[in-house]
């Protein structure tokens, strides 16, 4: 794989998150890249993004993305040995549109990124380009505080990715960005009991904890896990165990994100000195897949006066 990409700060002219102000927390799996991110963007967030910077639209709200399977493209991607072990290419096809990786998708926008590879992206190279694979976050605020978290390992590596993001009085929202496995190696299901899940669930939670607790945030941060958890049914334990750890989560509004299967879920917790809280009834599915095989969910998060 390549480095981690970390650009903290925006270059479009966004403006703060206030007191009063909402922002929305856009949760999606880009399926490797074939989801129309673009598109997606200027339909849905109200921000039309050109190879030259971000114009944005009158009455323009803060957003954050937080993106599974987005897909880097870039000679920053190593060479490796022929003979090395790699992972198969993930490739949509027909793809919709220009292919455009997830670093320039986020300066066409003029937004701050950080994103962290899983995994390399098959073996060969695409128009004389390497590429790799993870979890992005992408936001019209600035973003700090960048942790990777290398879940429990089961059929491949996982990394969720946490971020950052402060209003103009200085209120904290953590970001987790998550994506668990879909089905675990058979010798890890003779080991665990085919808990893939649930102890990828139980790990990005309790590294949150340790995070919160080292950094004596526990009292004054509100925090918000979303993603692709890759669930059958909405009565998996990897799910009950984080609606217990974030306890004002909004409740599964019983709509699947992926097929029949209820995928792709949202979870919040603020803590008792924290003024950000989760919008009535702002919790949905957007109905429109654009080239992907998820939908995407949305929360709307509100500082209170």
């Amino acid at each position: 794989m390549g480095p981690a990409v970390v650009d903290p700060l925006v270059s479009g002219d966004f403006g703060e998150w206030n007191t009063g102000d909402s922002l929305a927390v856009v949760v999606w799996n880009v399926n490797a890249g074939g989801g129309d991110l673009l598109d997606f963007i200027d339909n849905e967030l109200n921000l039309a993004c050109e190879p030259g910077g971000p114009r944005s639209r009158p009455q323009f709200n803060n957003f954050v993305l937080l993106l599974q399977e987005a897909r880097r493209w870039s000679d920053e991607v190593p060479d490796v040995p022929a003979e090395a072990i790699k992972p198969w290419r993930v490739a949509p096809d027909p793809w919709p549109g220009e292919f455009t990786d997830i670093v320039e998708i986020a300066r066409r926008c003029g937004l701050a990124l950080v994103y962290v590879p899983s995994m390399r992206n098959g073996p060969d190279e695409t128009q004389g380009k390497r590429e790799d694979r993870g979890n992005a976050i992408l936001s019209t605020l600035p973003l700090s505080d960048f942790v990777a978290i290398d879940l429990p390992f089961e059929g491949s590596r996982r990394v969720a990715v946490a971020a950052t993001v402060r209003s103009g009085d200085g209120d904290r929202l953590r970001l987790a960005n998550l994506h668990f496995s879909v089905s675990s190696s058979l010798f890890r299901i003779f080991v665990s009991g085919n808990s893939t899940r649930l102890r990828e669930a139980l790990g990005l939670v309790e590294t949150l904890r340790m995070l919160e607790e080292s950094r004596g945030e526990v009292e004054s941060i509100a925090t918000t896990a979303a993603g692709d958890v890759n669930t059958y049914s909405a009565q998996e334990t990897a799910l009950r165990a984080l609606w217990k750890s974030f306890p004002e989560s909004p409740a599964w509004d019983g709509k699947p994100t992926r097929g029949t299967f209820p995928t792709d879920h949202v979870f919040f917790r603020n803590g008792p000195m924290s003024r950000i809280e989760l919008v009535d009834g702002s919790y949905r599915r957007i109905d429109g897949s654009y080239f992907s095989d998820h939908q995407a969910r949305v929360i709307w998060l509100k500082i209170l006066q």
